[in-house]
C-alpha cells in the first residue's frame, strides 16, 4: 500500500541521508555548504511530518500520481541538465 511504502520511504532516506552528510563533511568535500544542509534537514523534518499528516486524508492513488509527477520532473531535469 502507498501509504507504508511513503512511511518506510521517509523511514529509511533520513539515516542515509545523515550518514552521506557526514561522511561529505568529514572529509571536507562539504565544508562551505553545511549550514546550508543543516537549514534544509530541519526543513525537511518538518516536512515530513506535514506529509505525513496529510497523506492519511489522501487516496493512496493521488500519492502514487503525485510520486509519478515528481520523477517525471527528475528524469526531465536529467535530461535537460548539461553534461
Amino acid at each position: 500500500p502507498a501509504h507504508i511504502a511513503t512511511a518506510t520511504s521517509h523511514f529509511v532516506v533520513m539515516p542515509t541521508t545523515l550518514a552521506a552528510i557526514i561522511t561529505h563533511a568529514a572529509s571536507g568535500v562539504f565544508t562551505e555548504s553545511v549550514s546550508r544542509a543543516a537549514v534544509l534537514s530541519v526543513g525537511a523534518i518538518i516536512g515530513a511530518q506535514f506529509g505525513a499528516r496529510l497523506s492519511h486524508r489522501v487516496s493512496a492513488v493521488l500519492i502514487v500520481r503525485l510520486l509519478a509527477a515528481g520523477l517525471a520532473v527528475v528524469a526531465i531535469r536529467l535530461l535537460v541538465a548539461p553534461l
